[in-house]
């Protein structure tokens, strides 16, 4: 369930401003956008991938296939062909997510998350294992990027007794105040690592 944008820091937590997701697309790696009404093709050096809007179910297919000569037009065809990698929405054998959205390529990993705002979920794939490696829960829509291959992000850390016990204030009555953590990830080990800085934020 989406939270309240609003955010609340205080005196003893330490806040730090992040770049807005525009800014934070600068870091991925370069791509040429091409729009269809029900899809989107997004088109880098080594890979092109599709996103294939569902007509009856939030999120979108994703569809992975190599980039071939520079000078040849890209495949963005909605139709899977042979040699495709299928991030399909909501395939539960495959365990994917729910509802998944493109984010960005980074060399041979794909990213991509739920889209829905505060507490969205990521979800990072390894094109050479074509496989989902990584998935983080409880994410704010914003990242900022510390260096080429690390970016920090607000993760949903504690509820209620933690965010209180931090000193959150309870200032909407049946929304408790919730405490996020910014965390450090890093894409080559894809590790998470936490940063020592906190925010209060009202939830829902």
């Amino acid at each position: 369930m989406k939270r309240l944008a609003t955010t609340l820091t205080l005196s003893c937590l330490v806040s730090m401003p992040l770049a807005s997701q525009a800014t934070a697309r600068l870091a991925f790696d370069s791509i040429m956008v091409h729009r269809l009404p029900r899809s989107a093709c997004y088109v880098g050096a080594r890979y092109v991938v599709v996103e294939r809007d569902l007509e009856r179910q939030v999120g979108a297919d994703l569809l992975v296939r190599q980039r071939g000569a520079p000078n040849t037009e890209p495949q963005c065809g909605v139709d899977s062909v042979a040699g495709d990698i299928v991030f399909r929405t909501g395939d539960i054998v495959s365990n994917h997510p729910d509802a998944q959205h493109f984010l960005g390529l980074k060399h041979h990993l794909l990213l991509a998350w739920d889209g829905t705002g505060a507490a969205s979920d990521l979800y990072i794939y390894d094109l050479n294992k074509r496989s989902k490696v990584l998935e983080v829960h409880g994410i704010d829509d914003q990242v900022q990027w510390l260096n080429d291959m690390t970016f920090a992000m607000w993760v949903q850390k504690a509820y209620d007794k933690g965010a209180v016990a931090a000193g959150c204030p309870d200032t909407v009555p049946g929304n408790p105040a919730e405490l996020d953590s910014l965390m450090r990830l890093d894409l080559i080990g894809l590790t998470l690592a936490p940063t020592g800085r906190f925010r209060c934020i009202v939830g829902q």
